[in-house]
This record gives C-alpha cells, sequence and structure tokens, in this order.
C-alpha cells in the first residue's frame, strides 16, 4: 500500500503569488486560482465589512501611530507660573495640531491584512509626516486662492461686527519691521455688495496634506476699505483636495472630535476594521494552502489465499475456545 496522500483536486497554481492577490483584494488569489465562488463570497465580506467600518469612522481609522497631543496643561512646573493659562492657550492653538508621532496603535496591526487599504495608507502617512508638509508662514512664499469665511473687527467707535466674506485671497512676503510678514488683501462681496479688506501679519494656515476634508486659514485684517478697523480677523475654510485627506492619520484634535462626535459608534467602527483584517488573514492561508481535505484511509482488498488462510486461522481460534468433553459424557447410558 502506498504511504502517499491523494494529490489535491483544486490547482492552487503558484501559492505565493495567490497569498500576495489575497493580500492586496480579499478573495484576490482565489479569483487567480479560479475558485470564484470562494473569491466572491470573500470579496463582498470582508471588504464591506470594513469600509462599513471606515464609512461610520469618516475614513479616519487607519493609523500606525497614536497621535501626540498639540499641548498639554497638566504638567505642573512653576517656569509657567508667570504666564496666564488663557493666553498661553490661545497662542498654543493657534500653532496648530502637532505632527510628531505617538506611540504604536496596536489596532492597526489587525486591519494590515486588508492591502488595499493599508498600502495607500502608507503611502499617505509619508506625506503627511514629510518634513515639507508644513503650514502657510512667512517662509512659504505667496499665497493666491478663491476662499470663503467671515471678518470679526471692531471700528473705531467701538462696535464689534461679524460679516461673511467671499473673495479672492492674495499674500505675498515683504520685510516688516520685525522680519519677515504676510501682507495681502481679499476681494470679494460680503451680503451681497463689494468689500475689499487689506490683511498684514500673523497668518495661521494648516499644512497641504491632512486628515481632515479642510484646511483652516487664520489671519490678521488692518483695514476695511479705506477705514482701519482693530482686532480684525479673518477666518476660513479650504476644501482639500480627496488626494490630501483621504486616509490620512488624523492628528490629536481630529482623533478626539471623532470620539465627542461618534461615541461608543468609533470603537464599533474600529472593531468592524479588526475583524474583516483577521477574517482575510484566513482567506489569504486559504488561497496559500487550498482547502482541508478529509481524507479516509483506503481498504485494500484480499486476494482468495489470503482469504483461506483468513478462514483457517478464525476455525482454529473458535476450536480451541470451545470447552473439552470428559470421557464420561461419551459413554451410552
Amino acid at each position: 500500500m502506498s504511504d502517499s496522500s491523494p494529490e489535491p483536486k483544486i490547482d492552487l497554481k503558484n501559492p505565493i503569488v495567490a497569498a500576495l492577490l489575497g493580500f492586496l483584494v480579499p478573495g484576490g488569489g482565489h479569483f487567480y486560482q479560479g475558485r470564484t465562488f470562494k473569491g466572491v463570497i470573500y470579496l463582498v465580506c470582508i471588504l464591506s465589512l470594513f469600509i462599513w467600518g471606515m464609512q461610520i469612522g469618516h475614513w479616519q481609522l487607519i493609523y500606525r501611530y497614536e497621535p501626540n497631543k498639540t499641548f498639554d496643561f497638566d504638567v505642573d512646573s512653576s517656569q509657567f507660573e508667570m504666564f496666564d493659562e488663557n493666553d498661553l492657550r490661545r497662542q498654543l492653538e493657534e500653532l496648530g495640531p502637532s505632527r510628531t508621532r505617538g506611540r504604536t496603535h496596536w489596532g492597526y496591526f489587525a486591519q494590515l491584512p486588508v492591502g488595499l487599504f493599508i498600502i495607500p495608507e502608507y503611502i499617505q502617512e509619508g506625506r503627511y509626516y514629510s518634513p515639507d508638509n508644513l503650514p502657510v508662514t512667512p517662509e512659504s512664499g505667496s499665497f493666491d486662492e478663491q476662499v470663503s469665511g467671515s471678518l470679526e473687527y471692531v471700528n473705531d467707535e467701538g462696535k464689534e461686527f461679524r460679516v461673511p466674506v467671499t473673495g479672492q485671497l492674495k499674500l505675498s512676503v515683504q520685510e516688516g519691521e520685525f522680519g519677515r510678514e504676510m501682507v495681502g488683501s481679499i476681494t470679494g462681496q460680503s451680503d451681497g455688495e463689494e468689500i475689499d479688506v487689506r490683511l498684514r501679519g500673523d497668518v495661521r494656515m494648516d499644512p497641504p496634506v491632512g486628515a481632515k476634508h479642510y484646511r483652516n486659514l487664520r489671519v490678521n485684517a488692518i483695514a476695511l476699505g479705506e477705514s482701519e478697523i482693530i482686532d480684525g480677523v479673518l477666518t476660513a475654510q479650504l476644501d482639500r483636495s480627496v488626494f490630501n485627506w483621504f486616509l490620512v492619520p488624523p492628528d490629536h484634535q481630529t482623533l478626539e472630535g471623532l470620539h465627542a462626535d461618534l461615541g461608543k459608534k468609533f470603537t464599533l467602527a474600529e472593531v468592524f476594521t479588526w475583524v474583516a483584517g483577521l477574517l482575510n488573514v484566513l482567506a489569504i492561508w486559504d488561497a496559500y494552502a487550498g482547502p482541508a481535505y478529509g481524507y479516509r484511509m483506503p481498504i485494500r482488498k484480499k486476494d482468495s489465499s489470503e482469504e483461506e488462510e483468513s478462514e483457517s486461522e478464525e476455525e482454529a481460534a473458535a476450536s480451541e475456545s470451545e470447552p473439552a468433553k470428559s470421557p464420561t459424557e461419551n459413554q451410552p447410558t
């Protein structure tokens, strides 16, 4: 009898290629092997679960590192006693969110087997943490773009105003009294009327690549038309292209906002992506090793000589098992 197992019923082709395709797209290895039905099941079930979780989490659930906080006032240090806490908080908020890597986010490794999303996220992570992804500053050069926002200011009579503004924002760099600064204007409309606002001084705009769909802009305003204004601030939000926000790791403020908006749904959304990733591990292994066949040991048919020998052995065993009769039992009565 041969000791070799029967040949598999399915041609797995190249198992390594099948496993790689299964990592890139759930069920991809099965399509490569011609196992279409099972490939469709993996593709639909795993991708549906993963995309469902990402949709709940606003497509901001994949990040390899926990984002560091922008600032932290829990540290008790005497060196900060000279500063007013509210003023210090305002100045630090204007600096924008921190983009430094924090501790490892272990849930990322459960999402890792779904390469269809992990590979783009890895690319976006590199763009997000790149030294070139900087906020707009006097060192960034000129800026010219259509924006919509609001203007807050105080007129010469001490009255406070807040008006909507839509128009073309132009900023350039000039040498000021205290170094380089941004100057420019926004020309457009406010409540249906023409408006021209002169801008100068501090400018804060989020980097081009970020997890939110928009970039926050804040710039000081010094004049409205021919009239000077006091404490003028123009704030606006500029839309990011899909390429600059899709699957970009969230900063600390964005992540806190997600927790506040979603509550328990945030954890549920993460679990959906984790389960989908772990399920794809099984799909990848199935594409690599194939299904588990339940083999039964084959029964070998006996020839005629073996059957006669077996019968004689059975008769001999039966005769030995019968009790011997005494001589008196054989005499007639």
